[in-house]
């Protein structure tokens, strides 16, 4: 598994147990179903903004991003509407 990608666990099964090992094993977030594509779209643009902060480098994250508002504004919209087209038809 490739650390430098956050992943996102989405299950029905939210354990206490299935958690603590989601992120034993690198996962940037536990998202439980039935999902809100609220929810989740900010949770999918947070692990966005972090790894990006996180290649920056530990002297001054904020001034390499390469990702600005814009691009997230536009990625968050197509993610939300293919999340929403595939909760919608399966």
């Amino acid at each position: 598994m490739r650390r430098d990608i956050p992943f996102i666990l989405l299950t029905g099964y939210g354990t206490l147990e299935l958690e603590k090992k989601a992120f034993q094993e690198g996962a940037y977030a536990v998202v439980l179903k039935p999902v809100d594509v609220d929810v989740l779209l900010s949770v999918v643009t947070h692990a966005i903004i972090r790894r990006e902060v996180d290649q920056a480098g530990p002297s001054d994250p904020l001034s390499s991003l390469s990702i600005d508002a814009r691009t997230i504004t536009m990625e968050s919209r197509r993610l939300s509407s293919r999340i929403r087209e595939a909760l919608t038809n399966g």
